[in-house]
């Protein structure tokens, strides 16, 4: 009895399994219904590999990946026929010889286009054998929340169904939650065991750069890397002006897009994983599919739509295990144009229209027909659509759409047969034949009518030429060129093999007021799709471990993560500890207290309280922000902007619906904190009341008195609220008298001088917060700095940003210099900054360099602290 490590070490030549491959295999052969997500490059295809191979019937792999299917069928066979696959590009002799070599029980793993399920026949066919498992790979093209949805996957669970199998298996690299779930509902999976792990790489460095010098910025990564590398970017157009900066610059580059022809693709792969060209530059929209491990550097020139595919394009770095750096090049207002991309490729009622009459022009179709040949989506096509109004996106968006809508069926892998159709009546033919003096021409005129009959004379009809060329002993290329002068002189009507991807229709062709169509879907799709921009442009700003972030993405928490490779775990994203969020708080409620009537040049003057004008001297946000440079500001600006909460409206910066939410549910949350700061000051009131009224107790116990002869609850409710504490006050307070002061006055002064000692510095802070506007819990911060509690443990207890603490602490120590801060900044610490300050040395960044084991948070405050001592000096 075999093992999966006997078949992993046998077959495959490995002597370990990587993260999860082994737990999985064996949850399979254990019977369990699985799904599986794993990262590209994590080695899933073994995942169903090994099993179907210790298996005793036959194991079925659905995959839309016709590349993918022949080049792992050409692994598995090195030594033994193991594997096949059917899919449009094989000929019936073709699958005739698969099926022989599956009743021999050769066969173990055969892998099929989500197509062949619709063919009932030939499901039927599959019913009858010996099956054992159903895996579906890249299993998000079932769901229409997933990157890739397909139609045809629908299929999936029928077939699934109507066989039977035993155990069924799904895989993915990329799947959130809510695509997880929709997988598990399309597929109709019973108590699924989820594998959703080792989507870190612990080799990949994760970087932004903000830039609006893109290639200069790209030329000097290449250079400074000088490793085999991908450029990823957004249009065909930057792609082609990419490669030719880096050739100017004599790097050896070339690009790769749907725009090249698919033997231009070919060459230009196979020199860049040959390693005879360095740097490929490709579009984000079009999948390259290859498989080199030696990438050690990818850069995106443009950001993803999504990202999950920006996560499946930065995992073709590093396979083999090497350190790898991943950049993505940033500037400002990059959201518009992918978004405009992303819009482009949602079409009106109007367009769809279009594309659908062009397609059965193209494919010479009447109203109530279906087409007999493949209708070719190549330049033909887009010169009678006039396509410099149709982008190849919005065409193939719209087909998706009429796919769905199911008119038509859409095939992007090449249809490799030959078509003909004689154009004369029976009569008309015999004629020409007598008159044509090629002897060639006859005979195959002759031959094909004999193997395919009166059929040529009614449609367009399939050749086989291998078929034909066996059958009667000619070479099928001198069949195609009789064919081809055949058609050349008129009297047949032939179509060789399509080069390029094709649709058919599924139902007859109608009419334009009859193509009915789901537009609610469509703006669904839009949203969520919008919504998938939203999360990039956050990696983008995220102050937190970007490797975090797409763990966090993808479902894959892990309490306290950080990769310590990115750029934000290392401190080289540029941005001081100041919080962005915070900023963006300020700048959001300074545009909506100024009506939407302030321009981007005013709002650093206001925020740093640098501007003359009375109308922006009445804002609560003025001065606010009086520490921070222009640069965290503009950045915090471009943040806002980017995420869609703030526009430009003839020069004026305005709120979106977005942004008018978030003031909404920030002002909801200030009312909150005012009834707290209310409730508050009652229970202090309440306080000092109870130990008033212990006072009073003592009192009447000793003059033999009641209590409310002493001092009413009225009078002792009034000073407990007023809290005198000097002799003048407590006579004056209402219903207080000489007679209560003799018997108590000392006594109740002592008690509320105490009770004002202890809450003497968080009075004080409440007089700064309603005098200055300041958060609610700069109180608590002030709180935990007396009890000497450390940066670290404030930021913790409070669950804020190291940064807000550190501007509190700021605050703090404008109005109340003399606080101690020695927890914060150690004394040694203080001398250590202060030597430089003294130099003259204000720049953060620049003492940085000098004292880079000091956090920038610290030497904020180290710096205010300074400038209160010097102020005082």
């Amino acid at each position: 009895m075999k093992y999966p490590i006997d078949i992993l070490k046998e077959i495959f030549g490995y002597d370990n399994f990587r993260y999860n491959q082994e737990e999985i295999i064996n949850e399979i052969i254990n019977k369990k219904n699985v799904l599986a997500i794993l990262p590209t490059g994590a080695g899933k295809s073994l995942c169903f590999q090994i099993p179907s191979l210790l298996a005793d019937g036959l194991s079925i792999v659905i995959s839309p990946l016709i590349a993918l299917m022949k080049d792992q069928v050409d692994s598995l066979n090195k030594k033994k026929e193991v594997a096949a696959f059917i899919n449009s590009s094989l000929e019936f002799k073709d699958i005739e010889k698969i099926f022989n070599s599956i009743y021999a029980g050769n066969i173990k793993l055969l892998y099929l286009a989500p197509e062949k399920l619709e063919n009932n026949s030939f499901v039927e066919r599959i019913a009858k054998l010996n099956l054992e498992y159903l895996f579906i790979d890249e299993a998000h093209c079932i769901s229409e929340w997933g990157h890739n949805f397909r139609p045809s996957y629908k299929k999936i669970k029928d077939f699934k169904n109507y066989i039977k199998f035993k155990t069924i298996a799904a895989f993915t690299a990329t799947a959130t939650p809510k695509v997880r779930e929709d997988i598990i509902t399309q597929l109709d999976l019973e108590n699924p065991i989820v594998f959703a792990s080792g989507f870190q790489r612990e080799n990949l460095n994760l970087r932004v750069i903000k830039t609006n010098q893109k290639k200069f910025k790209t030329l000097e990564l290449v250079q400074k890397h000088n490793t085999t590398t991908i450029i990823y970017a957004a249009t065909r157009k930057n792609v082609e002006e990419i490669t030719q900066f880096l050739k100017f610059n004599k790097i050896k580059a070339d690009y790769y897009h749907a725009g090249l022809t698919s033997q231009a693709r070919k060459i230009i792969q196979d020199d860049f994983i040959n390693g005879r060209i360095d740097v490929i530059c490709a579009t984000t929209a079009f999948g390259m599919g290859i498989d080199k491990n030696n990438v050690h550097l990818v850069i995106h020139f443009n950001i993803s739509s999504s990202i999950e595919n920006y996560y499946q394009e930065i995992g073709r770095a590093g396979r083999d295990g090497e350190e790898s750096f991943i950049y993505l090049l940033y500037e400002k207002r990059e959201r518009d144009i992918i978004e405009f991309i992303l819009l482009g490729s949602f079409p009106t009622r109007e367009q769809i229209v279009v594309v659908y009459n062009a397609l059965c022009n193209y494919g010479q179709i009447a109203l109530g027909k279906k087409n007999d040949r493949p209708i070719p989506l190549d330049k033909g096509f887009y010169k009678l659509l006039n396509s410099a109004d149709f982008s190849s996106n919005l065409v193939h968006s719209i087909i998706g759409v009429l796919e769905k809508a199911k008119f038509l069926r859409y095939n992007h892998n090449y249809d490799t047969k030959h078509y003909a159709k004689i154009i004369f009546s029976p009569a008309e033919l015999r004629i020409y034949i007598d008159k044509i003096a090629n002897n060639t021409l006859k005979d195959i005129i002759l031959l094909v009518l004999r193997e395919y009959g009166s059929s040529l004379f009614n449609n367009n009809t399939k050749i086989d030429l291998d078929k034909l060329g066996f059958k009667y002993n000619i070479a099928p290329a001198e069949i195609e060129e009789s064919l081809v002068r055949l058609n050349a002189i008129g009297i047949i009507d032939y179509s060789p093999p399509i080069q390029t991807p094709y649709v058919n229709l599924e139902v007859p062709r109608t009419d334009s007021k009859s193509l009915t169509l789901d537009f609610k879907d469509i703006e669904k799709q839009k949203a969520y799709s919008l919504a998938k921009i939203d999360e990039v442009i956050n990696y983008v700003y995220t102050e937190g471990c970007r490797f975090n972030f797409i763990l966090n993405y993808f479902g894959q928490k892990i309490d306290n993560f950080r990769c310590g490779k990115c750029d934000n775990c290392n401190g080289e994203n540029g941005i001081n500890s100041s919080s962005v969020q915070f900023l963006e708080e300020i700048i959001l409620k300074t545009i909506h207290e100024s009506f939407q009537r302030i321009r981007s040049k005013n709002l650093f003057t206001v925020l740093t309280g640098k501007t003359k004008s009375d109308r922006f001297r009445t804002l609560s946000t003025f001065g606010t922000c009086l520490h921070f440079s222009r640069n965290e500001i503009e950045n915090s600006l471009g943040s806002l902007i980017d995420k869609d909460y703030i526009k430009h409206v003839n020069g004026l910066l305005v709120l979106t619906e977005k942004g008018i939410d978030i003031i909404t549910k920030s002002q909801a949350a200030e009312t909150t904190a005012v009834k707290d700061e209310v409730t508050e000051q009652y229970e202090l009131n309440i306080e000092l009341y109870n130990r008033l009224r212990e006072i009073r107790k003592t009192a009447a116990a000793k003059f033999s008195q009641t209590a409310n002869l002493i001092c009413p609850d009225e009078v002792l409710r009034n000073i407990a609220l007023n809290k005198p504490n000097r002799p003048e006050s407590l006579i004056q307070t209402e219903g207080f008298n000489q007679r209560m002061f003799y018997k108590i006055g000392s006594e109740l002064l002592a008690v509320i001088n105490e009770f004002l000692q202890e809450k003497k510095d968080t009075n004080d802070i409440l007089g700064i917060q309603k005098e200055h506007n300041l958060p609610n819990s700069i109180i608590d911060t002030y709180n935990l700095l007396l009890k000497d509690y450390t940066l670290e443990d404030i930021a913790a207890l409070l669950r804020m940003h190291e940064s807000i603490v550190a501007m509190q602490i700021e605050t703090i120590l404008e109005f109340l210099p003399e606080t101690n801060i020695s927890k914060i900044v150690t004394n040694e610490e203080l001398q250590k900054i202060f030597t430089y300050y003294d130099r003259g040395l204000t720049e953060l960044k620049s003492v940085k360099e000098f004292l880079p084991h000091i956090s920038y948070a610290k030497l904020r405050i180290a710096l205010t602290k300074y400038k209160t001592i010097k102020k005082v000096n």
